[in-house]
């Protein structure tokens, strides 16, 4: 009896130690990237920690500049990336696109309060100089002059460049470029009245990660038909606004 208790509990003591890496490997959190000082993408970010709490799916976000974020989904430094638009997959076909998007975002045209442009739509920018966010697809798939396209890396230094006229037009997104203004206590540059495009944004996943696709795509759906998402949206915005006053 005793032979067989030693046996029995070196067997146990086996299997324990063998499962401590795989519950390890279990607890680690599924690393995302987002681009950071960008509004629409700080909302987006609490939406994502709203449903992967909701339906304990065990992932982090991290904050990279744009260029560098997309690197990191592309070389699987990172499981996905939270925010991009259906263009983002053409650009990335190795990329698996969780198919329900979650949240969206309207391009702006801002330009000095004092500027002497006739804009009323994009065909009138396409030989002015022009500012975009680097690796921000939505604003570097505007069709101008390559020659008078400036590229930065934050809403802020585009606002800057505006300011000091070295641009004419400055292209982000509606929210972003508001909140930018309001942060910045900028009263000479305005957001024009004209309709641009609206993109629904999407999870990216490395193809490493592909598994994770119908999981995210699940509690996406979930979380919109249970009311949840519209309710977070509100609170996420207000939150983001908030920050700026």
């Amino acid at each position: 009896m005793k032979v067989f208790l030693n046996v029995f509990l070196f067997q146990f003591l086996c299997m324990f130690i063998w499962l401590i890496p795989v519950a390890g490997a279990m607890a680690k959190p599924y690393s995302f990237v987002g681009i950071q000082g960008l509004a629409e993408q700080e909302v987006g970010a609490r939406l994502f920690d709203g449903f992967c709490k909701k339906y304990q799916l065990n992932c982090e976000i991290e904050m990279l500049p744009a260029s560098r974020a997309e690197l990191n989904v592309c070389e699987a430094k990172s499981a996905g990336e939270i925010m991009r638009i259906w263009e983002y997959g053409i650009d990335n076909p190795d990329l698996i696109r969780v198919p329900t998007p979650y949240y969206h975002l309207k391009t702006a045209l801002l330009v000095r309060s004092d500027n002497r442009l006739n804009i009323y739509s994009l065909k009138d920018i396409v030989d002015v100089n022009v500012g975009v966010i680097r690796g921000v697809k939505h604003t570097e798939q505007i069709d101008v002059n390559p020659d008078k396209l400036l590229k930065v890396a934050s809403t802020e230094q585009l606002m800057q460049l505006l300011v000091k006229g070295r641009i004419d037009v400055a292209v982000t997104s509606r929210l972003d470029g508001a909140s930018t203004l309001n942060k910045m206590n900028i009263d000479n540059v305005m957001i024009l009245p004209v309709e641009l495009q609206t993109y629904p944004l999407y999870v990216y996943l490395n193809s490493e990660y592909a598994h994770l696709a119908p999981i995210l795509d699940s509690a996406i759906n979930d979380s919109i038909n249970a009311g949840l998402m519209d309710q977070w949206k509100v609170v996420a915005e207000q939150s983001v606004i908030s920050k700026i006053h």
